[in-house]
């Protein structure tokens, strides 16, 4: 397709549905309506297309909008154009349906607890002939050796040639405790409030690498009241209150039985990877559940508030 000439803006194809809509109800109000919009939206909308096409599409009447002369002649090709996007969209859902099979995703117990069930649920209803088998576990399960089809792992950008990653998203660390822990205790705003507060460790072994070295560093020379040996276990036991915890954000800030006390400083930004060997990169199975999990995941970027 050829570029535009220079000075020329380029039409944005949305705003035909406003252009429709429009000629069609002959009034910017009910226009609104059918698009559940405001009017000034579709005023907007409107006036940024005549622009575009230095055009006038509607006469404004004290009765509604008229079109024009041009705005006539412009009318079939909308419609055609409507009528194309409509049976793009059918298409690509039919097939989309056709998309069959199943995939092993791997992913620590307590993240497919916060967030992947009520995601794979939204998928299965979009694509209801895939089957996604969710293994949980704080063991890092070999994508090469065929243990799993999809992981979705913390840590910085991959570097094993054998692998292919999404970035998911970004993360944060927050210190967290109980209400019940909170009303004994005080909550702490800041590290200077922290020193006579006991807290919730992790034993070495089975977990992210990114997550053990953070946790290990900021625990040090402060008192740790109970170790446990998974992630989940050391939620559930900051959860019962045995003391202040260290957790991800982007697992934690929903849960309503953690009170978040304050954010840490991070030396190198989290990140939440979503990986796959790279033999499965060209997958239509593969591909469509990571679009999807990237897509899903978007309006959650690093903001322990949101």
């Amino acid at each position: 397709m050829q570029n535009p000439p220079a000075g020329l803006s380029v039409l944005d194809w949305n705003d035909l549905r406003y252009f429709l809509a429009v000629a069609r109800s002959g009034s910017t109000l009910a226009a609104a309506g059918l698009l559940q919009v405001s009017q000034s939206t579709v005023s907007r909308r409107i006036d940024m297309a005549e622009s575009v096409l230095h055009l006038r599409l509607f006469d404004r009447m004290r009765t509604g909008y008229v079109l024009t002369e041009a705005g006539l002649s412009l009318l079939p090709q909308a419609e055609s154009v409507e009528q194309a996007c409509t049976a793009f969209e059918t298409t690509a859902l039919a097939l989309s349906r056709t998309i069959a099979g199943r995939i092993r995703l791997t992913t620590n117990e307590m993240m497919a607890n916060a967030h992947l069930d009520r995601a794979l649920v939204q998928l299965s209803q979009a694509y209801p002939m895939l089957q996604v088998d969710t293994i949980t576990g704080d063991r890092m399960l070999d994508l090469a050796a065929r243990e799993a089809d999809i992981a979705i792992r913390a840590g910085l950008r991959p570097s094993d040639n054998a692998l292919f990653g999404r970035q998911l998203t970004l993360d944060s660390w927050s210190l967290y405790a109980s209400p019940d822990y909170v009303a004994r205790h005080g909550q702490p705003a800041s590290l200077a409030e922290v020193g006579a507060h006991a807290f919730v460790g992790l034993l070495p072994g089975r977990i992210e690498p990114v997550f053990v070295e953070m946790l290990d560093t900021f625990l040090t020379g402060r008192r740790v009241s109970v170790r446990r040996d998974t992630l989940t276990g050391m939620l559930s036991a900051i959860r019962n209150g045995a003391g202040l915890g260290v957790m991800s954000d982007f697992v934690a800030r929903d849960d309503r039985t953690l009170v978040r006390c304050f954010g840490l400083d991070h030396p190198r930004p989290p990140e939440i990877w979503l990986l796959s060997p790279e033999r499965l990169r060209h997958d239509p199975r593969i591909r469509l559940l990571m679009d999807f999990l990237v897509g899903y995941f978007a309006p959650r970027r690093a903001d322990p508030e949101a």
